[in-house]
Formats: C-alpha cells, sequence, structure tokens
C-alpha cells in the first residue's frame, strides 16, 4: 500500500511540474549565460565555408583589424560569464608596428613586435583544428606574436585564440 501511495505521488509531482509553465529552474551561476542574446559557437555544427582552408603565405596577409565575433566553449573556467561574453566586439590590430587587444581584463599592447609563422600536426590541443573545426586543414598555422601570443589562422578571413577553456574566434575587419 506504501508503494502505490508513493507511486501515485510522484506521478502527481511529475505531471504537476511537467505541465506547469511558471516552475522554476535550477541555475547554475557558474555556467549560466547573463545576456538573453548570448550563445557559444557549436564549432562541430558551424559549417559554413567549412572548406575555406586557404592558409596565408607571409605575415603581412594577416596585418590588419581583427573583430572577436564568437567565442567557443570547449571546457571549464574559473573566469567570469559576463567578462567572457563582454569581450565579443573587441579588436585585435596586427601590424608590423603594433599588436594590439584588449582581452579579459588585460591591455596587451606590443611595440614592434616579432611574428612568426608556426605550422603544426602535431601539437594542436589549444587549436580550434583539435576539436574539430574546419578539420580539413593538413596542419595548423598559427601566428606567434612576441614570446607568447599565438593566434591559430583558420583561414584569411578567421583566427582563433585559445584561452582557459575558450576558443575566442576573431573576424577580419578591414
Amino acid at each position: 500500500m506504501k508503494n502505490i501511495a508513493l507511486s501515485i505521488i510522484m506521478i502527481l509531482i511529475i505531471v504537476s511540474c511537467r505541465d506547469n509553465k511558471n516552475t522554476s529552474k535550477l541555475v547554475d551561476k557558474a555556467t549560466s549565460i547573463q545576456e538573453p542574446n548570448f550563445h557559444y559557437k557549436d564549432i562541430l555544427l558551424d559549417m559554413k565555408n567549412a572548406n575555406d582552408t586557404i592558409q596565408p603565405k607571409n605575415i603581412k596577409e594577416i596585418f590588419g583589424i581583427w573583430k572577436l565575433d564568437s567565442i567557443a566553449k570547449i571546457g571549464g573556467t574559473m573566469a567570469d560569464e559576463q567578462l567572457i561574453q563582454s569581450q565579443i566586439g573587441h579588436q585585435l590590430l596586427i601590424s608590423d608596428s603594433l599588436l594590439s587587444l584588449q582581452f579579459l581584463n588585460q591591455n596587451i599592447k606590443i611595440d614592434k613586435p616579432k611574428y612568426s609563422l608556426v605550422k603544426s600536426s602535431d601539437d594542436i590541443r589549444c587549436t580550434s583544428w583539435f576539436y574539430g573545426y574546419k578539420d580539413g586543414r593538413k596542419y595548423v598555422t598559427s601566428l606567434k606574436a612576441h614570446r607568447s601570443y599565438f593566434f591559430e589562422i583558420v583561414n584569411y578571413h578567421e583566427l582563433a585564440y585559445y584561452y582557459d577553456g575558450r576558443i575566442y574566434f576573431f573576424k577580419r575587419s578591414l
């Protein structure tokens, strides 16, 4: 008899929760998205121009202004979600005289940076290619700026920057 009563109570709870449109939901503050229009980029579903993997042949082809266009969530982070989301629209300037980026409360500004193109098919864990994005490439080319900044060159129009469980995608502005 106890089992029948318990089963009936459980069924009533399930039905009332399913039918009640105002049922409150548990929200994990560490991973909830605060801005209603913000969505992380799903790099496995984003197949627009999937075959556009033509790589620049020299560094000067990368020079210009790049705008942070989207972010892919590929791991955990201790960073504040609102701070991460607020990066959308920030600009990256790459020129032979300056590398400049406002990024996660850092003002990155390097005068007369030293650049090099780094090709790799071995150590690709911190690249979008490793996570399946535009994986038609035979290798990953990154722009190494200064000593420690690596911007993955997806193609002529897109750069990716891996940082703390997120991949930040930049589109060419000018």
